[in-house]
């Protein structure tokens, strides 16, 4: 009895599988390999996870930048819709002037001629002073009115102009050296106008004086003793004295 214990404790022994120090070595150099392969992957993932964070964020960023670009372009566009609906009603208010102006000028012209009619038939039927001036203003004005390239306004100033001309000669003096045609032949003459009412000649020399007769349409001679009162205005007119009363003929309207 005393030998079997020994026995059986000696086979269990022999049946439990120790391994060596080498196969220990082996595993653990296994398992740290694991480890460390595992430890990179969690740094390549968390890499990757930090790049995609930092992508997200720059898309992110570029997505409000163009949210806001949007919304600027919305208040240009906005901005610009307002100024183009401006502008076409500026437009529509030019297509409307010009055709109002076409109106206008096709209206106008027959009412330029008639105001050059009656200013031919007034200096015609007017005292004959500055002929030669008077006429090539005339001429200026119908050369105006044939002109289809000159504005309307360009011509309104001129035919205007023309007759605030005329509308002064009926509120001033002038004296001025020209000839008078007297039938027989021109001579030259001091000439006295005051206004549109009177109109005299007087001899270079001073020893006659004559007065134009609307009435007759010619000159009719002056009584000598009228000549100083002449002479008198003739001065005042060419302001070497200053004006002063003045008894001067008229003749019958």
């Amino acid at each position: 009895m005393t030998c079997t214990r020994p026995v059986i404790l000696t086979l269990l022994l022999a049946g439990v599988s120790v391994p060596a120090p080498a196969d220990q070595a082996q595993r653990l150099r296994t398992v740290l390999t694991e480890e460390q392969a595992l430890q990179r992957a969690e740094t390549d993932a968390q890499a990757q996870v930090d790049a995609l964070a930092e992508e997200t964020e720059a898309l992110l960023a570029e997505y409000r930048a163009v949210l806001d670009q949007t919304a600027s372009l919305a208040v240009y566009n906005r901005q610009l819709a307002g100024m183009v609906a401006a502008q076409e009603a500026r437009l529509a208010g030019f297509d409307a002037r010009l055709a109002s102006a076409e109106e206008t000028q096709r209206n106008v012209a027959p009412l330029l001629q008639r105001m050059l009619e009656v200013l031919e038939r007034l200096i015609a039927a007017d005292l004959p002073f500055l002929k030669e001036e008077r006429s090539e203003r005339l001429a200026g004005l119908r050369a105006s009115l044939e002109d289809p390239a000159q504005p309307i306004g360009e011509k309104f100033r001129r035919m205007f102009e023309a007759y605030q001309v005329e509308m002064d000669y009926g509120r001033t003096i002038e004296a001025w050296r020209g000839t008078v045609d007297l039938g027989g032949g021109a001579q030259l003459m001091d000439l006295l106008r005051i206004g549109r009412l009177l109109l005299f000649g007087v001899n270079l020399d001073g020893s006659s004086a004559l007065r134009w007769d609307p009435t007759k349409g010619n000159w009719m001679e002056l009584p000598a003793h009228q000549l100083p009162q002449l002479q008198l205005a003739l001065r005042v007119a060419r302001k070497e004295l200053p004006p002063e009363l003045l008894i001067l003929p008229v003749g019958a309207p």
